[in-house]
């Protein structure tokens, strides 16, 4: 097992750094940054910093599935993602995303809030479309096991590609599971509730209705 840690930045010079520092201090020293257009000296403070740099994010596609696809060229097998400038995304959390790994490799960890937010519509139908429970769908500070992320083929970005992964999960049987470590999308029920949100949720659902009989058949199984 190969493990790197990836920051996603936007115009995030002024913490960086010790962003960059404090994840090195804990998985020296495979850091990696994906940027996000930024307009300022993110980029050259990371790289000061001693984080590797990996290509600019093209139009099209999601920056998480970019990014896992150029550190799986990298041969890690797996990656722990955090945002710069999400401040409960703390480095000193990955530890714990290593040890998990380390007991269930083949399984996709996410970062949840100790304090409950309030349940998103998003939340219910994306629980309904992998007929389990989905909660910090939003919540982008995650463990990853890349190959069997990648074999997901997700399609949606951003966010939406997060939210995604943990419905296609569930689909291909892939575990998931939530680390407690008091980690929160500041905006979770603003984007949950949103129209472009619950319009993906709908889609989902709908692509999920064929695939009752075979999940039902795997939880009777359990």
């Amino acid at each position: 097992m190969i493990v790197c840690g990836i920051i996603f930045t936007h115009n995030s010079s002024d913490r960086i750094e010790n962003i960059v520092l404090r994840a090195r201090a804990v998985l020296e020293p495979d850091i990696y940054v994906m940027d996000n257009e930024s307009t300022d000296d993110t980029l050259k403070k990371a790289a000061g910093a001693g984080a590797r740099i990996l290509g600019s994010a093209k139009e099209g596609s999601s920056r998480v599935l970019q990014a896992l696809e150029q550190v799986h060229e990298l041969e890690y097998t797996h990656a722990i993602l955090l945002n710069a400038n999400n401040d409960t995304h703390r480095p000193e959390m990955i530890p714990m995303f290593v040890s998990a790994f380390w007991n269930s490799p083949q399984t996709i960890f996410v970062a949840s809030s100790k304090q409950k937010g309030r349940a998103s519509v998003t939340h219910a139908l994306l629980t309904a479309s992998a007929m389990c429970s989905i909660r910090d769908a939003w919540n982008s500070f995650r463990g990853y096991p890349i190959e069997d992320v990648l074999a997901l083929h997700c399609v949606e970005k951003d966010a939406l590609f997060d939210a995604e992964t943990l419905v296609r999960a569930s689909w291909a049987g892939l575990a998931t599971r939530h680390l407690e470590l008091d980690a929160s999308c500041p905006v979770e029920s603003q984007m949950g509730n949103s129209r472009d949100a619950i319009w993906f949720s709908l889609k989902l659902l709908g692509r999920s209705v064929v695939r009752y009989p075979s999940l039902l058949k795997r939880r009777l199984t359990l």
